[in-house]
């Protein structure tokens, strides 16, 4: 199969199901494309950067967590925080480092003793917001990624950046079950659970699921959370109370918020407190207008409009005239295909309003 056998696939598959199942299909099929050892597809929250879930081959899952600790940890080329903020949003450590792969950390203690040679990055980039990352690795006994091979993924990420906006953005529509208990749970310093309650085991399992994991092992937004809340402290002489946060969609139609900050003590090592729980319908609004494009003045528009300001409130509150809320409420109904507020609202409060493709 060709590359563009593969488009014609991607856009004409009707997926609706949660994006694990997407990411897991395309880098299948990739496979007939274009030849690699091993992959990881990412979806990541576009407001904190940090990981939602990922699509994660089995013989990457020996060094993922170190892989995780580079990001996060000193300085290496092609970080996906640079790749976010550096078009075409794709490289590979070869070209990086001019041939001299030795340079980077990454490759001389973690790719290349598991027997990696090359790697290549892509971050998924729509309107400036980062939705998900494609990583493909090649052994030593395998070429580098040529330019014609990059051309071909980078000619794919409109595609898949489309599809995984469209399904990551979709759960914050669908209908979800409120959650009675905050989710709560103590890691070691290793990230090995050392409790937790009814309903954190409840969201590890439903985790792994999403993700299809095996065994114990810890869902990667938690991983991820605790890996930077990790790497900051160190650099940073052990921040005691730093918290970091990340929106998880979820297969059951719910967005999570998870929060993750370190503990002290004087009789045990450094731990880590993890709690989540569902967001409220006002916390979720931000996190779906994304979907449609909306300035983040537009967004500060549609949420003085959701909590019920006129227009000349809305001018007072922002500081701008009355004629330029004016022209931004002309421009929201466009982009969300609605002529009043009352129809903002109505799509803005129907939890089940499906996302249809744009």
């Amino acid at each position: 199969m060709n590359i563009d056998q593969l488009k014609n696939k991607l856009t004409t598959a009707d997926f609706q199901q949660h994006s694990y199942t997407f990411r897991q299909f395309v880098l299948n099929e990739l496979k007939a494309c274009i030849s690699f050892t091993a992959a990881c597809f990412t979806t990541i929250d576009p407001e904190s950067l940090l990981s939602t879930g990922a699509v994660i081959d089995k013989p990457i899952e020996p060094i993922h967590s170190y892989i995780l600790e580079n990001e996060h940890k000193g300085s290496d080329y092609n970080h996906y925080f640079q790749l976010v903020d550096s078009p075409p949003h794709m490289a590979t450590l070869h070209d990086a480092t001019n041939g001299n792969l030795a340079l980077s950390y990454r490759y001389t203690y973690i790719l290349a003793p598991a027997g990696y040679h090359d790697e290549l990055r892509a971050a998924l980039i729509d309107q400036g917001k980062c939705w998900g990352y494609v990583t493909l690795f090649r052994s030593e006994h395998q070429p580098v990624f040529s330019k014609e091979e990059q051309q071909l993924i980078n000619s794919l990420l409109p595609i898949l950046t489309k599809t995984v906006k469209r399904l990551t953005i979709q759960s914050s529509f669908s209908p979800s079950t409120p959650q009675s208990e905050q989710a709560i749970m103590i890691l070691s310093d290793t990230f090995e659970l050392l409790s937790a309650n009814e309903a954190a085991h409840s969201l590890l399992s439903s985790l792994r699921e999403q993700e299809q994991l095996e065994g114990d092992l810890l869902p990667r937004p938690i991983e991820t959370l605790c890996s930077k809340i990790k790497a900051s402290s160190t650099s940073k002489g052990d921040q005691k109370y730093e918290q970091h946060s990340v929106s998880i969609p979820t297969a059951h139609g719910q967005l999570l918020s998870l929060h993750v900050t370190q503990l002290t003590g004087e009789k045990f090592s450094k731990q880590y407190a993890v709690i989540s729980q569902q967001t409220k319908p006002f916390e979720r609004l931000s996190y779906t207008l994304l979907y449609y494009g909306l300035t983040q003045r537009e967004i500060q528009i549609v949420e003085q409009i959701f909590n019920g300001h006129t227009t000349k409130e809305i001018a007072s509150r922002l500081y701008i005239s009355v004629h330029t809320v004016q022209d931004h409420l002309k421009s929201i109904f466009a982009k969300i295909n609605v002529h009043s507020r009352r129809e903002l609202l109505s799509i803005l409060n129907q939890k089940n309003t499906p996302v249809s493709s744009q």
